[in-house]
């Protein structure tokens, strides 16, 4: 619905006079444009909702972007060597077998080795490159 300033001829009356016209693609610009800024809300809420349980579990968030970056081959260089510094940190403050007895020891020295054996791939993303179907090439 809007407004339209008409000028009607003299004999009428008053030269300009007001009248309202209804126009069903302007009524459903106006539907559509509310629908899409209750969506846009909707969606920052619930991203919001989402990044609020992901600040909880820090590493889980600090390993997440240079992740997706390597997996998209954005930077994919760049972003293994901070998984490598990453990784690296957590068999230091993480899984610090030599500290530990039993079957702390054995677990322990395991997730270290796992870890290891990621390092020694991303160190070859870091080599070799992400390859020919990586983003930074398109």
């Amino acid at each position: 619905m809007y407004l339209q300033i008409v000028a009607l001829p003299e004999a009428a009356g008053d030269p300009i006079a007001l009248r309202v016209i209804v126009r069903p693609l302007i009524v459903w610009l106006w539907i559509g444009g509310i629908i899409m800024a209750l969506g846009t809300v909707l969606a920052l809420v619930l991203l919001t909702l989402v990044l609020s349980r992901l600040a909880h579990q820090e590493p889980v968030a600090t390993a997440m972007v240079p992740s997706l970056m390597v997996l998209i081959g954005l930077k994919a260089r760049w972003a293994a060597l901070v998984l490598i510094v990453f990784t690296a940190c957590t068999i230091i403050f993480v899984h610090h077998f030599w500290d530990m007895q039993g079957d702390a020891l054995i677990q322990n020295r395991a997730d270290a080795l796992k870890n290891l054996s990621i390092m020694g791939g991303l160190l070859l993303i870091v080599a070799v490159g992400a390859g020919p179907s990586a983003a930074d090439d398109r």
